[in-house]
């Protein structure tokens, strides 16, 4: 597990922005909207990816936990919409509203990926 994680990153550790955020935990409401390496600080842990690895499976052992994956950046999202057939949805899911920490995409991100750089880009 440590391995990969290193190798999926392509880059260099800690991850900045956080590569997962706890998006809805269930049997701890206040680890939702925070890291794993935030977690691991909170449980006492010395930053590294061997404790988070052993954070991560304490979140597995303890129920459901949803997470946010951060995976593309502001620059892979420009360059996606410069394509003239490039369509923009949502798969979000419906949800109740200030419960938890969910992916944007359950707000409404049409809007929001559409406005920004429309009119000035």
């Amino acid at each position: 597990m440590q391995e990969h994680a290193v190798t999926v990153s392509g880059t260099t550790y800690p991850l900045e922005p956080p590569f997962a955020v706890v998006a809805t935990c269930t049997w701890d409401r206040s680890i939702e909207g925070k890291s794993i390496p935030e977690i691991n600080t909170l449980r006492g842990r010395q930053p590294g990816v061997p404790n988070e690895i052993e954070t991560i499976l304490d979140l597995l052992r303890g129920g459901v936990v949803k997470m946010l994956f951060h995976k593309m950046s502001r620059d892979d999202v420009e360059r996606i919409l410069l394509y003239p057939n490039t369509a923009v949805a949502s798969d979000g899911r419906v949800i109740e509203y200030g419960v938890g920490v969910p992916h944007a995409r359950s707000y409404g991100t049409n809007a929001r990926g559409i406005t920004p750089g429309s009119a000035t880009e």
